[in-house]
């Protein structure tokens, strides 16, 4: 049991980080550059994957803060105030990005309708919109997204733009299949994980392991004592196998 919860943790930890491990088709560019503004770290990531040398990026909640509560300060928009394109993750679902997209009105912008992405449900959360980002699928259509909106700013470059994105989905289907191969000779798609937090939840559903529920249902928001110790009694039995949390993912 203690091997099986390790290589769960382990293929967590990859999923995590393969889109920072996946390189980039660098290319030398003298010429100015598009800068790019995201809401969120990886939202950035994508972008300068998709960019490359091309574009500069930035992004406005640091790692591992609450989303739900950051509120934009002066630096922060005078970063968006110099963005060319401006990536919010949501803004339906974020407050944050709502007020982004007021203030912003005039500026290129990518939102979640733009995404194509796909969302489950999670233990009454109908939408869970929680690191929605983090599922293979959805990761590579904002990616998609991306590499069509800078193609529109710079189609001069458009070329250079497609091959990115195109090294960018080989790498992360490779990932993929290591991940799967893993999945599988570790047995974990016979498993039963339980989430510490909702923004873990697309990283365990892209590698098909059985999902219990979320011990936080939202921001401040846990389980009551009746489900605590239903929990209990199900880690007894052997139904739960491990539970899953991820650093800087507590608020996403």
């Amino acid at each position: 049991m203690r091997a099986k919860i390790r290589a769960g943790v382990l293929l967590i930890f990859l999923l995590l980080v393969s889109l920072d491990i996946i390189p980039v088709s660098v290319k030398a560019y003298s010429g100015e550059k598009i800068h790019i503004v995201a809401t969120l770290q990886i939202f950035a990531t994508l972008a300068e994957k998709v960019g490359g040398e091309m574009v500069s990026v930035d992004y406005i909640v640091p790692q591992g803060m609450d989303i739900h509560s950051y509120s934009l300060k002066y630096e922060d928009v005078k970063k968006l105030e110099k963005g060319d394109l401006i990536i919010l993750a949501s803004s339906e679902f974020f407050s944050l990005d709502n007020s982004i997209l007021q203030k912003f009105q005039n500026k290129e912008i990518l939102d979640f309708s733009d995404y194509n992405a796909t969302i489950y449900s999670l233990d009454g959360i109908k939408r869970n919109l929680h690191g929605y980002w983090l599922y293979p699928k959805n990761a590579l259509n904002i990616a998609r997204a991306i590499e069509k909106k800078l193609e529109k700013i710079n189609p001069a470059n458009s070329g250079y733009y497609k091959d990115n994105l195109i090294n960018f989905e080989n790498e992360l289907n490779k990932a993929i299949t290591t991940l799967n191969a893993l999945q599988r000779e570790c047995n974990l798609q016979n498993s039963t994980a339980l989430l510490a937090v909702p923004g873990t939840y697309y990283i365990v559903k892209a590698m098909e392991i059985k999902i219990e529920g979320s011990i936080l249902k939202g921001p401040n928001q846990f389980i009551g004592n009746e489900e605590i110790e239903e929990i209990k009694e199900k880690i007894k039995r052997g139904e739960i196998d491990f539970i899953v949390n991820a650093y800087g993912l507590e608020y996403s």
